[in-house]
């Protein structure tokens, strides 16, 4: 059972009304999520963007572009290892156009999810070299790769690793040095809690300072960066706050055609209403999600990446047809791991929930536990036979 519990906080609610213009209920619900000053309400209450594209303070990020930038004067082929969700997906696409216009030759890998798991390992290393590729960059991933990113190093293979993930010591490369991550212990960037996207336009930005043309497509690659940290579920406050405001204005009508297509799609595009942050965390992103968890990743990349109409639309169509069948397997799946829950003969004394089938759709067991938790108020499992083995 859900326990609602009505905080009440002191403070000069009139004062702060008069001076902010806004109704005291506003103020209180300022107050109550720890905005007490007055200059930090009118930060709050600002859509400054400014803070998106600062990136000193950020954990090896001057070493990091020079390794881009000795990467492009080698003409290395560089090839970008992201992720299968929205966050992967994402930041993918914003080092993709990033880097293609400092005049990388660059691809991208989105591992596949039933394949080969979450993030960079040592067969995409390996392919890479195989394939002829000099500068490996990740992106939302790869900070805890150790191995993989280590064997990158050992096949001479130049490496830098962008990532938002918490880290575990025994598991960060040791033989790269290029990590750029605002949770490592000598972070000095004043904001942590950014997404991987967010994290990829930041290292843009500190590679584009001396040079034209990132101008030209920031607000585009911004636009990702913020549906990103909505869908990786980053708190809404300070710069997060302000990013996530700013987009929720775009998106009748993105920059990019893909985007904008995916929200036709979603029917988003050219509504009455305005659009809010649940039309991205609900409808946007788990589109983009279910490309991953139905198919492949690559999908998505590839329709945000298109700059021709008729391709973005048709791809939009698949993605969100994917996102569509991904709903239907999702409730059969819950229906039936809930007639599993409901029929144990304990059912009443359970303290967690632990349910298997080996037949469950891989892709989408996670979901499937975060309903039975809202169903049943418990820790919860979900298991499944994985596909490779």
């Amino acid at each position: 059972m859900k326990n609602w519990i009505l905080v009440r906080k002191a403070a000069d609610y009139e004062y702060l009304s008069k001076e902010l213009n806004i109704d005291p209920v506003a103020v209180r619900i300022m107050v109550n999520r720890g905005i007490t000053e007055l200059e930090d309400m009118k930060r709050f209450l600002d859509t400054d963007i400014s803070d998106c594209f600062s990136y000193e303070g950020l954990p090896n990020i001057k070493e990091a572009v020079l390794k881009i930038k000795e990467a492009a004067d080698k003409k290395l082929k560089c090839r970008i290892v992201g992720d299968y969700d929205a966050d992967g997906v994402c930041s993918v696409t914003i080092l993709y156009k990033g880097l293609s216009l400092y005049g990388l030759d660059c691809d991208f890998v989105i591992p596949n999810r039933l394949l080969d798991g979450y993030g960079i390992n040592e067969n995409i290393v390996r392919k890479a070299k195989d394939d002829g590729i000099g500068f490996i960059i990740t992106c939302d991933n790869g900070i805890s790769a150790r191995d993989a990113i280590d064997l990158a190093d050992e096949l001479g293979i130049v490496t830098v690793v962008t990532d938002h993930h918490t880290i575990t010591e025994s598991e960060v490369p040791t033989k790269v040095k290029e990590l750029v991550n605002p949770k490592m212990s000598i972070n000095e960037y004043p904001f942590s809690d950014i997404c991987g996207a967010q994290v990829a336009l930041k290292v843009l930005s500190a590679l584009f300072k001396e040079r034209h043309g990132f101008d030209n497509i920031k607000y585009e690659l911004l636009e990702f960066a913020a549906i990103a940290c909505v869908t990786d579920v980053m708190p809404l406050c300070g710069e997060n706050r302000n990013l996530v405001k700013w987009v929720l204005n775009r998106l009748n009508n993105a920059a990019n055609p893909g985007l904008n297509k995916l929200c036709e799609k979603c029917e988003i595009a050219n509504k009455s209403y305005a659009i809010n942050v649940s039309d991205i965390g609900f409808r946007i992103g788990p589109c983009i999600n279910a490309a991953g968890r139905m198919e492949s990743g690559r999908m998505a990349v590839d329709l945000l990446i298109s700059t021709d109409i008729t391709e973005a639309n048709h791809i939009a169509k698949q993605i969100n047809d994917h996102n569509n069948e991904r709903k239907s397997i999702d409730r059969a799946i819950t229906q039936q791991a809930i007639e599993i829950v409901r029929n144990h003969p304990q059912f009443n004394s359970l303290n967690s929930t632990v349910v298997y089938n080996p037949e469950w759709h891989k892709g989408v067991v996670g979901i499937v536990a975060s309903r039975l938790v809202e169903a049943f108020y418990r820790p919860t499992i979900v298991l499944t036979k994985s596909s490779n083995g």
